[in-house]
């Protein structure tokens, strides 16, 4: 009681003796006596005294001892943060944000590491976390002290003014044009599909526009709709049935974008016209509406998770047998980690995903799993470099004469070069190969491709 009253009315040389005097008289290791609580009363009074290494020996003895190891932990990202050990003072932050008096403070620390660091967009993250907690924490004013509502007043002050250039909203359009060969056309827009070999190859020219509203990211919902759309032409004339004329609406709603936790909801639909004859003619329609998830895990990248359910329409189904209908239903789930720094040559990403498939017809009735890789390589501010390779397995175990199987292998290596803030420069060469018990769906496929794209 005497080392409190010495240590509330400032005199931290007489507080400090008493507490170690009661230190030194309990047995160190010792979790059933006081030990770790006058350590980290010790702990205290050398930080405030600056006496720096005796306070990081007194703290970390504490959270040895798990007594008031948030606490802790704060006070050593602070002296972390004051001797500009900014990896030490990120690692103690993100402990003590477990919390709840402390997480807008810690929060509003690890912006200030990530800015040190020149990480900006996790330096926002944090912003925002340290905005929400801090109004969190003035929304429920009985659970916390006077001195601690003050300081979440000023952390969310300061939150907020440091977000007020990010809170607004912004549009994107976008056109490109794409020169291409493609080794084997294949009837259907999608060429991850199930597919028989056309043995015909063609050059092609393809038109892409995008246009993209996005709301303020740092507000507590985020919306984002898109609109893009496509057509090509391709050179050889017997394979016309291989232009499409693809449109895509897509919409998101994101509970914090930028927060380190986010979820939301996609509610997206696609319409593609195919050329058929002489001109270009409905093909097919499908809707996708699904939640999904992501996880920042700060420099150890993001988690991420969605399911997606997507009913098709096929408008070709009525001229063709019952068996190999195409109009019906999938359910997609996908689970991935991607790197988020962009890093010269290691920047990874990984995805799986299964997805379950019920056309009308049995022929393309099944199951899919794939796992796919890339690796991004950004050497400069202008120049980029990518490779991805893919691995998947497509069960048709309902056709009417026999199961199928396929194994799908892919890999591409592709170059950016950002000619200016808004034109972009882009060349690829990507390979497929489908191995399927079914020899009439067993192909090959290179394509090359260089395109351009202005942003406006």
């Amino acid at each position: 009681m005497q080392a409190l009253t010495y240590k509330s009315t400032d005199r931290l040389i007489d507080a400090k003796n008493t507490y170690l005097k009661l230190y030194n008289g309990t047995k160190a290791g010792d979790r059933n006596s006081k030990r770790g609580l006058y350590a980290f009363e010790l702990g205290n009074v050398a930080y405030a005294l600056k006496n720096k290494k005796r306070s990081e020996q007194f703290l970390k003895e504490s959270i040895s001892l798990d007594v008031n190891p948030n606490e802790s932990h704060f006070i050593l990202g602070k002296l972390a943060f004051e001797g500009n050990r900014w990896e030490e003072s990120r690692h103690h932050f993100q402990k003590a944000v477990d919390s709840f008096q402390l997480k807008p403070t810690a929060h509003w620390y690890l912006a200030q590491v990530a800015t040190k660091q020149n990480q900006i967009s996790d330096a926002i993250t944090s912003f925002v976390e340290a905005k929400e907690s801090a109004l969190s924490q003035l929304g429920q004013d009985t659970l916390v002290t006077a001195s601690t509502q003050q300081l979440a007043r000023q952390v969310l002050k300061n939150s907020e003014t440091e977000l007020r250039s990010y809170d607004q909203s912004s549009w994107m359009t976008q056109v490109g044009i794409t020169s291409s060969y493609d080794s084997n056309v294949l009837y259907i827009p999608n060429a991850t599909d199930a597919a028989q070999d056309s043995n015909l190859d063609s050059f092609k020219q393809s038109l892409n526009w995008q246009v993209q509203y996005a709301s303020s990211p740092v507000r507590y919902f985020q919306y984002v709709g898109n609109y893009q759309g496509s057509i090509n032409y391709n050179f050889n004339q017997e394979t016309k049935g291989g232009q499409f004329f693809t449109h895509d609406l897509s919409h998101f709603i994101t509970r914090g974008f930028l927060k380190t936790w986010s979820y939301g909801l996609k509610v997206a639909g696609s319409g593609i016209f195919q050329y058929q004859t002489d001109a270009y003619r409905p093909f097919s329609l499908t809707g996708t509406i699904g939640p999904f998830a992501n996880w920042k895990l700060g420099r150890r990248g993001q988690l991420g998770a969605e399911a997606f359910f997507s009913p098709t329409k096929n408008y070709l189904d009525d001229s063709l047998p019952t068996n190999i209908h195409r109009s019906g239903w999938e359910q997609t789930v996908r689970v991935y980690w991607a790197s988020k720094s962009n890093e010269r040559l290691w920047s990874p990403s990984v995805f799986l995903s299964g997805v379950l498939m019920r056309p009308e017809g049995t022929e393309f009735r099944g199951r899919k799993l794939s796992l796919d890789g890339v690796n991004s390589m950004f050497l400069n501010r202008k120049v980029f470099l990518s490779q991805s390779v893919g691995l998947s397995g497509a069960w048709f175990s309902e056709r009417e004469l026999s199961s199928r199987s396929d194994t799908g292998l892919t890999g591409a290596v592709s170059a950016g070069y950002q000619w200016t803030d808004a034109l972009a420069l882009t060349a690829q060469v990507d390979y497929l190969r489908n191995l399927s018990s079914d020899p009439s769906f067993r192909y090959d496929r290179v394509g090359v491709n260089v395109s351009g794209n202005y942003r406006f």
